[in-house]
């Protein structure tokens, strides 16, 4: 019997890989859109075909399973994308011994999703063992090293360990600027992440240096008017104001609700000529339309994202705001308790609870200071 089914199995490999190989492909195709309903369902298909073709501890299994497990971290299914990720982690470990570079990033990935729990101590010791490897396996200056040491100097951001976060910064903007060059999307990315530190702190003065250099960076990568760039503008304007130039930050939130109103005009527009928007697009405006001062676009974004896309925690983060700064206080209440409840445990379900306790109270607890944690709250 046990031959049979194996000899069944293989005769089934090579039409059965392909095409598992192909929904894997298009899922990641979904997934770069976030149109992630869709790209679950195809990643799913796919880890199904290739576990009954060739066994659910085959090397080619992990791939599949980390995108699945990727797919579902973003969208707040923890658990499960915890449980899928370890499953990669040991078939790696098993297939290329414990101090491959795959399995570096197995580690990464878990240590990631630990983190984002709250699960620091873990998480920690994770990234610690992936960045050995990684030094091992490709040098001190590479920019996986880079990518390792900005994950340890977001963890002890986190938990407010400013000074060896600041170390770790300054290691990992030195590699990605010496390999990549200053300009790039990923300098531009850890400075971001870099100036959010200071202005946890309160140091605007050194932090809105930072943003403006994010944001010049992602103009050029994009443009003046592309939507992508609306993160850095938000983070901008929110360190202007914490100087107390009001002025300033509301010229800078007029351009960005200007980049809002424009985009969501767009994407209407093109709608109605039966081209597609993806879901990506939308939840983009979706997310930060509410930063900027653009809330009612942004909520007509978060129902274009969920008509593409279904429920999804993410957009029910950001659409959770929009509905609280246009008076739905009701819709709010029912976006957060459904972020709290996918994962109790995530590190920001307490200050989440907080909200969710204003606004029964009939107040709205996003006041300035309050709408910026949401540049920091995942």
């Amino acid at each position: 019997m046990e031959e049979s089914s194996r000899d069944s199995r293989s005769a089934a490999r090579p039409e059965h890989i392909e095409v598992a190989k192909s929904l894997n492909n298009l899922g990641r195709y979904h997934q770069t859109r976030t149109e992630y309903a869709v790209a679950e369902s195809l990643f799913a298909r796919s880890l199904a075909i290739k576990e009954k073709a060739l066994g659910p501890k085959h090397p080619s299994m992990a791939g599949t399973l980390t995108n699945l497990a990727f797919l579902l971290r973003t969208t707040g299914k923890y658990e499960k994308a915890d449980s899928l990720f370890r499953r990669a982690l040991a078939i790696r470990e098993e297939v290329l011994g414990p101090d491959h570079p795959d399995v570096a990033s197995a580690l990464w990935q878990i240590a990631n999703l630990s983190r984002l729990r709250a699960r620091y101590t873990e998480a920690d010791s994770l990234y610690r063992i992936a960045l050995s490897i990684r030094e091992r396996t490709f040098g001190v200056d590479h920019p996986r090293v880079a990518s390792t040491l900005s994950s340890i100097a977001n963890l002890k951001r986190d938990v407010g360990e400013y000074r060896e976060a600041d170390s770790l910064y300054r290691a990992a903007l030195e590699i990605w600027e010496t390999a990549l060059g200053p300009e790039h999307g990923q300098v531009g990315w850890l400075l971001e992440h870099y100036a959010l530190m200071h202005d946890l702190q309160k140091k605007f003065e050194e932090s809105v240096l930072l943003h403006v250099r994010v944001v010049q960076i992602q103009e050029k990568t994009w443009g003046q008017f592309d939507p992508r760039i609306l993160s850095a503008l938000a983070n901008h304007a929110g360190t202007l104001a914490g100087l107390g130039r009001a002025g300033a930050a509301a010229r800078v939130r007029d351009r960005a609700t200007s980049i809002v109103s424009r985009t969501v005009a767009a994407f209407l527009s093109a709608e109605s000529r039966d081209s597609v928007v993806g879901d990506g697009s939308w939840y983009n405006l979706c997310r930060f339309g509410g930063l900027v001062g653009a809330a009612s676009e942004a909520l007509s974004a978060c129902e274009r994202s969920f008509a593409v896309s279904g429920d999804s925690i993410a957009i029910r983060r950001s659409r959770g705001l929009a509905r609280a700064m246009t008076g739905d206080f009701s819709g709010a209440i029912d976006d957060f308790n459904a972020v709290v409840n996918s994962d109790p445990e995530h590190r920001f379900a307490n200050l989440r609870r907080t909200w969710i306790a204003e606004l029964e109270a009939g107040r709205n607890p996003f006041i300035e200071a309050t709408v910026m944690q949401f540049l920091w709250v995942r």
